[in-house]
């Protein structure tokens, strides 16, 4: 699900008092914040593995929570509302812990046990680890009555990482150079709203820098003096970051966000750290920006694996809009989903409308042998039941899945973004579907782009198997592209590819709207002959799909916040129908 946060950062006042909270006998609640980097510059590798930058780093509202309480005897115990975060030494914010708790004197023999509550996203550029650290050092030293001086508190800082001394000091907005450990502070940025977007997945920040060197050559380090850069002279226009470039390479929905935002209004918009969050930045609170909001909801579940949900802002006569991709796992986001829309309608909300980017379930849209359920009917009569009034999907398994609804349904497709891309990218392209059932769809392709349709005649012998045998069209010497709505197990595509390479293709792409890419679809993919598989958005990739290489990702938001927009206002939806 895409993350919005939009922050207003009002005119400067006199005082600024950083990032606290409140502080009992032998308790402590820390709020750790986001941050975004307004000018980023990679000088070099350092000897000890990190590299030196230059950077203008400021602190946001959003933040992550750490709740703490000492304990009589030595030891340190964490617990973290995202399950997939280690709690041990792994976790930074264990590491930190255990670094001032083996310096301090005031805390000999205690232990503390902490609870995360995590809300910036990980691994998305915005510096939430590197903040859950810095700000525990900074609120344990401030608990113990400032034991260490600042100088030691920052050199404890650097030793967990970039970007942790930032995060250790009071000051919001910092010019840094190193890993952040000579800083000097400086007014924010402001009378500006940040509107960040992020698009749902996490990126290697080791990944991001071990391909900056490769396409630069930057290995020596070479200070150029930003901390000597009045920030006055630093703008929206001016917002600069080195690692932009090597990471849209890698993830081209990122370069979409950013012309998203700039479309919608921004001065100015960036990558923040090593992404992939951008934020853009709105001088005028009457931009369109203004209209988006993510309503704060809690969405957990209890030890037994029930789901709670709770909507946290007053939706009385709200036209309401529920984003859920009801993919992997299915049946707990389908479950969040319907509780979610019942505490909207219970809350009085005027109309609710479910956004489902990927309809789970669409592939079970028909008996195919007897005392077999009709599964994608199911899901629509749950919707209904529960208080969905209106239904916006995207590139439905069958189109006649619309018909299972007693309510308006909005059906979108992904193929303005995938022509954009495919149009004028290859050589002598012909565009290919990899069964019959797709061939209406690919023919709608290769009209627009004015190229050559072929069809692959597949045999499947069970389910989530499947094998080319020949391919209907002439292929040879053309560049085929795979176009499916949904890629699953991915065999499908990886025979069809074999298949066209044997009829004389030159080389081999894919493109399907849905990644659901299960079980061994990744690694098929990787080993395959398919040079590129590009997909969108409507689902989150898991780990092992965002760091492959082969696999392109497509921003699908412009698209869906087009059709909310005109939904909201009562317009016409059908010329998005295309």
């Amino acid at each position: 699900m895409v993350l919005w946060w939009k922050e207003h950062v009002p005119a400067l006042r006199k005082s600024d008092r950083g990032t606290g909270g409140p502080m009992e006998k032998d308790n402590l609640i820390l709020k750790a914040p986001a941050k975004v980097n307004l000018v980023l510059r990679v000088l070099g590798q350092r000897a000890d593995g990190y590299h030196d930058l230059e950077t203008w780093m400021q602190k946001l509202s959003l933040h992550d929570t750490i709740s703490l309480r000492f304990l009589t005897r030595s030891g340190i115990r964490l617990t973290c509302s995202d399950p997939s975060l280690p709690v041990d030494s792994k976790n930074l914010l264990w590491k930190a812990a255990a670094t001032f708790l083996a310096r301090s004197r005031v805390l000999e023999g205690r232990g503390v046990e902490m609870h995360l509550e995590k809300v910036i996203p990980v691994a998305a550029g915005l510096g939430g680890g590197s903040s859950d650290a810095g700000t525990l050092l900074a609120g344990l030293n401030v608990f113990t009555g400032n034991e260490l001086p600042e100088a030691e508190l920052l050199s404890l800082a650097s030793s967990l990482g970039a970007d942790v001394p930032f995060f250790a000091v009071s000051a919001t907005s910092v010019l840094a150079t190193g890993i952040g450990e000579r800083m000097r502070s400086v007014k924010p940025l402001s009378g500006y709203t940040f509107l960040l977007v992020n698009p749902g997945f996490e990126v290697s920040t080791a990944k991001i820098f071990a391909n900056f060197a490769l396409t630069t050559g930057k290995k020596n380090s070479k200070v150029v003096g930003l901390l000597d850069l009045s920030p006055e002279k630093l703008h929206p226009a001016g917002l600069e970051n080195d690692l932009e470039s090597v990471t849209v390479d890698l993830y081209p929905v990122v370069a979409e966000i950013k012309k998203d935002l700039l479309q919608l209004g921004a001065e100015g918009a960036l990558m923040s750290g090593s992404g992939p969050t951008v934020f853009g930045l709105y001088r005028n609170t009457s931009s369109r920006c203004r209209d988006i909001s993510l309503t704060r909801a809690e969405v957990r579940k209890f030890s037994d694996g029930e789901v709670f949900v709770e909507v946290k802002e007053n939706v009385r006569g709200a036209d309401v809009f529920v984003v859920q991709p009801t993919c992997s796992p299915v049946n707990d986001h389908l479950m969040e989903l319907v509780l979610m829309v019942d505490a909207l309608r219970r809350a009085s909300a005027r109309r609710i409308t479910a956004v489902l980017p990927y309809y789970g379930y669409a592939r079970q849209d028909r008996k195919v042998a007897p005392r077999v359920p009709i599964s994608a009917k199911v899901v629509a009569e749950m919707l209904m039941a529960v208080g969905v009034r209106r239904v916006l999907s995207m590139d439905l398994h069958a189109g006649q899945i619309q018909g299972f609804f007693n309510i308006p349904v909005d059906h979108l497709y992904a193929a303005p973004v995938l022509l954009r891309y495919i149009s004028g990218r290859f050589e002598n392209p012909i565009m290919v579907s990899p069964d019959a059932g797709g061939v209406e769809r690919t023919r709608a392709f290769a009209k627009r782009l004015n190229c050559g349709l072929a069809i692959i005649d597949k045999r499947r012998d069970r389910p989530n198997e499947s094998e080319a045998m020949h391919v209907i069209g002439d292929v040879k010497g053309k560049t085929a592209i795979l176009l499916d709505d949904m890629v699953d197990t991915a065999g499908t595509l990886c025979n069809g590819a074999e298949t066209l390479l044997s009829n004389g293709a030159k080389e081999v792409h894919a493109c399907c709207t849905h990644p659901v890419l299960s079980g061994p679809a990744v690694e098929r993919v990787e080993k395959s002959v398919i040079q590129s598989l590009v997909v969108t958005n409507s689902i989150p990739l898991r780990n092992d799909a965002k760091n492959c290489g082969k696999i392109k990702v497509l921003s699908v938001s412009q698209l869906l916040a087009e059709a909310i927009h005109r939904i909201h206002n009562e317009d016409s939806v059908s010329s998005l129908f295309v």
